[in-house]
């Protein structure tokens, strides 16, 4: 066994043989049957998460986010500063 360490063939559920390959022996807990089962799970959070974004979208359009197109891209044109106020009247 060259070019891995001793402690490198003692691992749980199979060891290297004379070739330096891995084999496993016996059913491990990720066993082919179990090795699809996350990347299951992760599509269909990802499909939720996709309808999710997808409703908040509709919801946007439906409730007029994006109606007006023109006002922000002029907003920064216009001058923000308030009017100043009269000073108060004195007391006599």
């Amino acid at each position: 066994m060259t070019g891995f360490p001793s402690s490198f063939a003692a691992r749980p559920g199979g060891s290297f043989d004379a070739e330096n390959k891995y084999t496993s022996s016996g059913q491990s807990p990720f066993s082919k049957r179990f090795n699809m089962s996350a990347l299951f799970i992760l599509i269909g959070f990802s499909l939720l998460a996709a309808v999710g974004f997808l409703a908040a979208f509709v919801w946007s359009v439906r409730d007029g986010q994006f109606d007006d197109d023109y006002t922000p891209s002029v907003r920064i044109l216009f001058d923000d500063t308030p009017e100043p106020s009269p000073p108060p009247a004195k007391k006599s």
